[in-house]
């Protein structure tokens, strides 16, 4: 399935780290992540992120579900926060929704796109795709079994490191789940559609209860 393909690597992985050094290099990064806050030391702790998850040469199909989950992830944050943006002082940049437009424009005030927000949205997104390519690093680098180990040798307590290690284990199965249950849907000939919300939602509700069973079990 492609949220095994993306998690665990096909191949033994190729890096020189041990399972104790992944873990040790993943919380000093989140560290790093909430205490920086300039663009250039963030985009400088990204490419760093991003060159130790090329060095685990994940397959074209890892790869470019990376690419994927980064922009999405960017392209969020920088909307989001360009166009709610609430603090003082903000610069509009561009215009979405002038003011003067009737009903919509009186009753909103007016939707712009602002500067302060594009930058503040920018730090945000840096921060999530660096834990994001070096939390994938990590999952191509060490086996399940080997974090368990890595973290108890942290002096973790053992039944949180297990429900960690769990964790891990469970989301691939989870989201396996998710996929076969939308595949079956398409199958049946539910297509998703914004002209039938009440359909569509009692579609996903369907799904949703499809999926909390299945991880029951």
């Amino acid at each position: 399935m492609l949220y095994d393909d993306l998690l665990f690597p096909s191949r033994p992985s190729r890096s020189a780290l041990s399972p104790l050094t992944w873990v040790v290099l993943v919380l000093d990064v989140s560290v790093l992540c909430v205490l920086l806050d300039r663009e250039r030391s963030l985009l400088a702790l990204f490419l760093a992120c991003l060159a130790g998850t090329l060095a685990c040469r994940p397959s074209a199909r890892q790869a470019r579900m990376l690419a994927l989950f980064a922009a999405v992830s960017a392209w969020a944050f920088l909307e989001g926060q360009g166009i709610f943006y609430s603090a003082v002082p903000r610069t509009p940049i561009l215009t979405l929704l002038p003011p003067d437009v009737p009903v919509v424009g009186p009753w909103s005030g007016g939707v712009f796109v602002y500067r302060e927000g594009l930058a503040h949205g920018l730090v945000q997104s840096l921060r999530m795709t660096s834990m994001l390519c070096l939390g994938l690093a990590a999952c191509w680098s060490v086996q399940p079994q080997e974090l368990l180990l890595a973290l108890t040798r942290l002096r973790l307590p053992y039944g949180l490191a297990f429900m960690t290690v769990t964790a891990f284990r469970f989301l691939p199965a989870v989201a396996s789940e998710a996929m076969t249950v939308a595949t079956v849907q398409s199958l049946r000939g539910h297509r998703s559609s914004f002209r039938r919300p009440v359909r569509t939602g009692a579609a996903w509700a369907g799904r949703l209860r499809t999926i909390f069973a299945g991880a029951l079990r």
